[in-house]
């Protein structure tokens, strides 16, 4: 729990130097620019920053006060998070998609540079969802179309 406490505090005392700091003194108002101010990204993606690790923060606080208190909580504790777990712990035999995954991306990109993004859409995409796991041929086929088809004006 102190690990992700000092995260949360580290990731949003670099969220304010950020916002108070760097964005000011790297961006500079352009007096003939059109639209938004050239700071106007940086200083959006300081601020989620900033709102996402007090999120975190507070989860892990409540978290630990509910692993405290028995009688708030008719769950076991699950460790530093109050929320429960989308994803499984991953076993170590499903580590070895990580090299297949980037001879698939590798693949994907040379096809895309010769053949265009619906190739390269056709072939990183179903290779990707078997590589994951994924075994229903429906779900498979109608991904892969959508992707082609998504990609098709880009050609």
């Amino acid at each position: 729990m102190l690990a992700a406490i000092i995260e949360a505090l580290l990731v949003g005392g670099g969220a304010l130097v950020l916002l108070q700091g760097v964005i000011p003194a790297q961006t500079t108002p352009s007096p003939d620019a059109a639209g938004l101010e050239p700071a106007t990204l940086p200083s959006l993606c300081a601020w989620l920053i900033l709102a996402l690790s007090l999120l975190r923060l507070a989860v892990v606080l409540l978290s630990q006060r509910r692993a405290r208190d028995p009688q708030q909580s008719d769950q076991p504790d699950r460790g530093s998070s109050a929320l429960p777990s989308a994803l499984p712990p991953t076993p170590a035999d499903r580590f070895p998609v990580v090299p297949a995954m980037v001879l698939i991306i590798a693949a994907g990109i040379g096809l895309l540079a010769a053949a265009g993004p619906a190739a390269g859409a056709a072939l990183i995409v179903p290779a990707t969802m078997l590589a994951l796991g994924e075994r229903r041929p429906l779900i498979i086929v109608l991904t892969t179309l959508g992707a082609i088809a998504a990609s098709w004006p880009l050609r």
